[in-house]
């Protein structure tokens, strides 16, 4: 049996993602966070087992400077517009 650890955070009206809210959750494999009101990203590093994370529907306008790096590739991020010229 495969067990996913997954967060779905969706619809829940988020604004703002602190830097170091997914600490802890290494294990965590797939973070949706779909339809909220989040506009800044900050960098998340220690989500080495992140397979996916949907941000669709957000109203993202910026992120930090190496959101990502070294935790998904930038075509497993679904929904973020602002990563389309990465």
């Amino acid at each position: 049996m495969y067990i996913v650890d997954c967060r779905d955070l969706s619809n829940n009206l988020i604004q703002t993602i602190e830097s170091g809210a997914f600490d802890g959750l290494n294990a965590t494999q797939q973070i949706w966070l779909q339809n909220n009101l989040i506009k800044f990203w900050p960098p998340i590093s220690t989500l080495a087992g992140l397979q996916l994370l949907d941000l669709s529907n957000n109203q993202i306008e910026s992120m930090a400077g190496a959101a990502f790096d070294g935790i998904l590739p930038y075509d497993e991020i679904a929904g973020t517009p602002i990563l389309a010229d990465l």
